[in-house]
């Protein structure tokens, strides 16, 4: 349902499905859901648990949460990898409930509400030849390269660029480019004063993250920076 209203909230209530996994008895209908979903999740191997980006484009790449499980991702073959939660913010994740035999995964896939079809299908195609490896699709036969260990991130250390307030964001930014810290990113136009200002990267590193949707709402991400591995 959220899917079909291009928004990451049950509509209803207004709940965010990744942030409400419970075993407590369901309190609303994204609760329920998410019972639904534990309950075939739990017979589950392997949990891939897709995610688009919304009114943003998104570097394709895989989200993992124990350190132990960074060889079994590094050989999904997505282009990098980032280890990312704690227990704490991960308390009402699908992942705070799997076994710990169980490989739970996030895959970024790209997309949202404008396609870049080239990134999704990069996505599927690495998920199919997964699938292939581990014998579920007989059919699949395609060889994965394994991710770089030195594209894999055990620390989530991205840097996010948040709308100073709500108004518009324009940019000729090229999503994967090395940036320099304090090298121009775009240009913010405040509905408070309609005047330009610009917008710059706060560290040296890789674009990651970029907003497509030019209204933004205050506190929203503009974009987000992947530092190089220390």
């Amino acid at each position: 349902m959220a899917f079909n209203a291009e928004t990451r909230f049950t509509p209803f209530n207004d709940r965010d499905m990744a942030r409400a996994f419970t075993t407590d008895p369901p309190k609303d209908l994204t609760e329920a859901l998410s019972h639904a979903i534990l309950r075939f999740a739990d017979k589950a191997e392997f949990i891939f648990n897709l995610h688009s980006a919304g009114d943003a484009r998104y570097l394709p790449h895989i989200i993992f949460y124990r350190q132990e499980d960074a060889d079994r991702v590094a050989k999904m073959g997505f282009p990098f990898a980032i280890k990312r939660g704690t227990p704490e913010t991960l308390l009402h994740h699908i992942a705070s409930h799997m076994r710990s035999d169980q490989l739970t995964v996030t895959l970024e896939l790209g997309g949202g509400t404008v396609a870049f079809h080239d990134e999704v299908d990069q996505g599927v195609q690495l998920i199919l030849a997964n699938l292939g490896q581990l014998g579920i699709l007989p059919s699949v036969k395609n060889v994965v390269e394994p991710t770089p260990m030195d594209h894999i991130w055990l620390v989530d250390n991205r840097e996010f660029v948040r709308a100073p307030s709500e108004g518009a964001f324009y940019t000729h930014a090229m999503l994967g480019t090395h940036f320099t810290k304090g090298q121009t990113l775009g240009y913010w136009i405040g509905l408070e004063d309609y005047q330009p200002r610009l917008i710059f990267a706060p560290l040296d590193g890789k674009l990651v993250y970029l907003r497509t949707r030019n209204r933004v709402p205050s506190g929203e991400t503009l974009a987000m920076f992947l530092p190089p591995q220390e």
